[in-house]
């Protein structure tokens, strides 16, 4: 797309299909799957000694599980322009954010034993708890590179961010989870906010 309307792709989501690939996939999945079957067999044999509670969260973690791997599976393609960052799904609605609206990080499963890291985009606010969307990077994508595309944006955003949700954000360690280690430079943020006031 032309420079002129500012749609010109600058990055985008690879994938490489080898081997290793295949392996991880299949493990995951099957692990996934025998993680479901498991908790479900646990459910209907002990449903009558089950608390409440006990139960809801085995569902949680069977929905958790399976939902991730939906996710995944319908992931079409992920791009960003110089304004928006856009993720294409097989079946539903894309996700267009406007860049420096939202941070990605990565989080480890509840249980690691796949090479799989959960991919989560997360909205820049301090009162969204839960992520836009998230799948399983099956260690065969190029996701790593986006970081450095999108630490510009959401440098600025925290720059203009108001002050509580700032400092929210700063001393708040579950919207820190998962960024790469000295990933925002709060110190200098700070110093530029000081500035800008």
């Amino acid at each position: 797309m032309s420079m002129e309307t500012n749609d010109e792709i600058i990055w985008e989501l690879k994938r490489t299909k080898n081997l290793f690939f295949c392996i991880n996939f299949l493990w995951s999945i099957l692990f996934r799957f025998c993680v479901s079957c498991f908790l479900i067999y646990i459910v209907f044999v002990y449903f009558d000694k089950l608390h409440f509670l006990i139960f809801v969260f085995i569902a949680l973690i069977i929905l958790y599980y399976l939902f991730g791997v939906v996710l995944s599976l319908n992931l079409k393609a992920i791009q960003i322009t110089h304004n928006n960052f856009i993720l294409k799904k097989y079946i539903g609605s894309d996700i267009i954010l406007p860049l420096g609206s939202f941070y990605i990080c990565e989080e480890d499963e509840i249980l690691k034993i796949s090479f799989d890291t959960i991919i989560t985009i997360r909205k820049l606010a301090t009162k969204a708890i839960l992520p836009k969307y998230f799948f399983i990077d099956f260690s065969n994508t190029n996701i790593q590179e986006i970081y450095e595309t999108i630490k510009p944006y959401i440098k600025n955003s925290l720059i203009q961010m108001n002050q509580n949700d700032y400092n929210c954000f700063k001393n708040n360690s579950f919207f820190k989870e998962g960024l790469p280690s000295d990933y925002i430079d709060f110190d200098e943020i700070d110093t530029l906010r000081e500035v800008r006031q």
